[in-house]
């Protein structure tokens, strides 16, 4: 298997000869379907060469260079690129790690910097391994595929340690500090409060982390999303969503524009991560008071995000009374 940096530099590669192969059939005039007939394939697998989720062969695309009439040097540009491919390893493709997520896994640590926004859920990189454990529990997962899914989450998380990983900036909703599979617990509440704490300490220039507080100013809180930038001319920014379905990319130009704005208006509303830290200790702290009191304590247990927020914690950014 190839380690994650040779992946993301494989996809991207796909799709940068893709993209390629997307120009010479316009500039011949050919429709995805019209080049389908000449390979003899059908215009669905062209579209995959195209956006890269395919790897187009050697043979194929010399078909495409005859078809399309591509120029000798254009064409001996396109070989060397496909060349290259053929080289890298091949994807990082995991039983463990849907198939929709394949894309996004094997992207990722090709990008420069990656921006990842989260309501209720704490996303997998930044999952400790009690709150991973309740996840999958709770959802009916054992035994040895329990543990395939674990590998996978700490192979990811493998991506902090690169020489040059993605810059990492994460805004967390507060629900996501309170919300813990499988009913409230204190102790992952102060478990994961904790480790997000003490993360961007961990791996400095590398990991942002900022809470958005209930009291933040917003008109309203958008859902999950993750953009993905990469460095100039590689690739334009991918942005996913993750569903009970599976995931999907937004491709749209006036979209893109749409999630960039929406990211800085979350970063803006959200505490700085200075004023992050010191919301996340404070949970911490009363969290681990609450899971060291009395199991009776039941009222106590359930209230306890209320109580918290009560404390005053994150009203720096709240509305004015």
């Amino acid at each position: 298997m190839p380690d994650i940096a040779t992946a993301g530099r494989r996809q991207l590669a796909m799709e940068r000869l893709g993209g390629e192969i997307r120009l010479v059939r316009e500039s011949a005039g050919l429709s995805q379907k019209m080049l389908g007939d000449a390979l003899g394939c059908t215009q669905g697998k062209i579209n995959k060469l195209e956006d890269g989720s395919n790897r187009v062969k050697l043979p194929e695309l010399e078909k495409i260079i005859e078809v399309c009439g591509v120029g000798e040097e254009h064409a001996e540009n396109l070989r060397k690129q496909a060349y290259e491919i053929e080289e890298l390893p091949n994807s990082m493709a995991q039983p463990s790690v849907p198939a929709w997520f394949q894309k996004f896994a094997v992207l990722e640590p090709a990008a420069s910097a990656v921006f990842s926004w989260h309501t209720e859920r704490l996303p997998g990189l930044l999952q400790t391994e009690h709150y991973m454990h309740k996840q999958f529990s709770a959802a009916g997962v054992a035994g040895g595929e329990l543990a395939r899914h674990w590998r996978a989450r700490r192979s990811r998380k493998e991506i902090f340690d690169l020489d040059q990983p993605p810059k990492y900036h994460f805004v967390l909703g507060e629900s996501c500090l309170y919300r813990t599979p499988d009913g409230f617990s204190p102790f992952v509440v102060w478990d994961e409060a904790q480790y997000l704490a003490e993360l961007a300490d961990r791996y400095p220039g590398v990991v942002t982390v900022q809470v958005l507080p209930f009291t933040a100013r917003l008109p309203f809180a958008p859902t999950d999303f993750t953009i993905m930038s990469f460095a100039a001319g590689q690739k334009r920014d991918y942005i996913y969503i993750e569903h009970p379905a599976g995931g999907t990319e937004i491709k749209a130009e006036a979209d893109i524009q749409l999630f960039h704005l929406a990211r800085q208006r979350l970063i803006d509303a959200a505490l700085d991560p200075d004023e992050s830290r010191e919301f996340l200790n404070t949970v911490v702290a009363y969290a681990r008071e609450l899971s060291e009191t009395d199991a009776a304590a039941d009222y106590r247990r359930q209230t306890a995000p209320l109580m918290i927020h009560t404390l005053g914690v994150g009203r720096r950014k709240g509305p004015s009374t």
